[in-house]
């Protein structure tokens, strides 16, 4: 059996930029800003993240619950103060749902909102990356 190859990540010199592009003045930036962090810091695909429900997050013990992940088994995964802190800012500025990250109607976010933006960056880093 052939061994598998270690996933590239984004060095922290790439992602200081990606993160540095969301404007946490608007409540979509902010979702999207918490969207990208809990992929890269907590290793979250991006259709476990959108289906996040607040009750799955445990701001005392910054513990989240993955609620039918790759395989659809759950698993806990735990987050760190500062990501507490944007989550918290989000929860004090969204609307009325059932979801953590939400649309201006307070619907299921969905992949697309995602999925163009962070391709650009991602496109950008690879050319930037060494090697």
């Amino acid at each position: 059996m052939a061994a598998r190859a270690i996933t590239w990540q984004l060095s922290e010199a790439a992602e200081r930029p990606l993160l540095a592009k969301f404007d946490r003045r608007y409540p979509s930036a902010l979702r999207n800003l918490l969207a990208v962090r809990l992929m890269l810091e907590c290793g979250l695909r991006c259709g476990e993240v959108i289906t996040i429900r607040p009750e799955h997050v445990d701001m005392a013990t910054c513990r989240l619950i993955v609620r039918e992940g790759k395989g659809g088994k759950d698993r806990v995964v735990w987050f760190s103060d500062d990501l507490r802190d944007l989550i918290s800012s989000l929860l004090g500025r969204r609307p009325e749902s059932d979801w953590l990250l939400f649309t201006r109607h307070a619907n299921l976010a969905t992949t697309m909102i995602y999925t163009h933006e962070a391709d650009e960056e991602l496109e950008r880093a690879m050319r930037r990356r060494p090697g």
